[in-house]
């Protein structure tokens, strides 16, 4: 029988949207979507399904029977940590005193474009319908984790069909906490989910929802020397293209 969904996620927003907030209607015919460069963003860029799926199939192999699903899931969609959020304030600062006209791939700063970075408190927040400028943005943490609960129940509803309550864990963290409840919100109001917290801190003990700072061997470093070793030399020379294409 279906047990559980562990949808252990590492953060959302404050806010609940009900409704659809009024707003600037979407940029997306002068930048396009920038799906091409999503590849090379990882974590940076918004959720999106890999085209390739390692030779793993979701279907069932033959003879088998499916007892039990459980899915572990991070955060959406979010916007920018605090420390990072620094340097995109420091560079939209410079942008945005700039009193010349702005050509080539940064024109569309001429035309009333608002920062997405409304307010502070947001930082590090679950984007969502709610605090987005954009109201038809297509990659709010929101709506994401929304069409992901649709997703699974085009996959998974069978297990659930006699199984109306059940619960969905997440950990303490805000914008998992969120996401996880945007996740609820997407699977329908046919069901009695019950949402269950795992503190983050250390007094919570062994888990393995949150074991961050409960677990004596956790690294956070473990990964710096293959990080090390991508060079991000290309920059420079987008900065030196921008530059050039507007000149002060």
């Amino acid at each position: 029988m279906f047990k559980s969904i562990a949808y252990s996620i590492v953060a959302a927003s404050l806010v609940n949207a009900g409704t659809i907030p009024l707003g600037k209607l979407s940029d997306i015919d002068k930048i396009g979507t920038q799906k091409d460069i999503f590849p090379f963003l990882g974590g940076a860029g918004p959720y999106y399904s890999f085209p390739g799926d390692y030779g793993i199939s979701r279907d069932l192999p033959e003879g088998c029977e499916m007892k039990q699903v459980q899915m572990l899931g991070r955060h959406g969609e979010r916007y920018p940590t605090a420390s990072k959020a620094k340097t995109i304030m420091a560079t939209w600062y410079k942008l945005s005193n700039y009193t010349g006209q702005f050509n080539g791939s940064l024109s569309f700063l001429n035309d009333d474009y608002e920062f997405f970075i409304q307010n502070s408190s947001n930082l590090e927040m679950e984007t969502t319908l709610a605090n987005t400028v954009d109201v038809l943005n297509p990659y709010t943490g929101e709506m994401n984790a929304k069409k992901h609960a649709r997703e699974f129940l085009a996959q998974y509803g069978d297990m659930v069909e006699n199984q109306t309550s059940f619960a969905v864990f997440t950990s303490s963290s805000t914008r998992c906490h969120d996401t996880a409840q945007f996740f609820i919100d997407g699977l329908g109001d046919r069901f009695n989910i019950s949402l269950q917290t795992v503190s983050e801190d250390e007094s919570a003990g062994a888990n393995t929802l949150s074991a961050h700072h409960s677990c004596p061997a956790w690294d956070d470093d473990v990964n710096d020397g293959i990080l090390e070793k991508y060079d991000t030399g290309y920059l420079s020379g987008i900065a030196k293209r921008l530059n050039k294409e507007t000149k002060a």
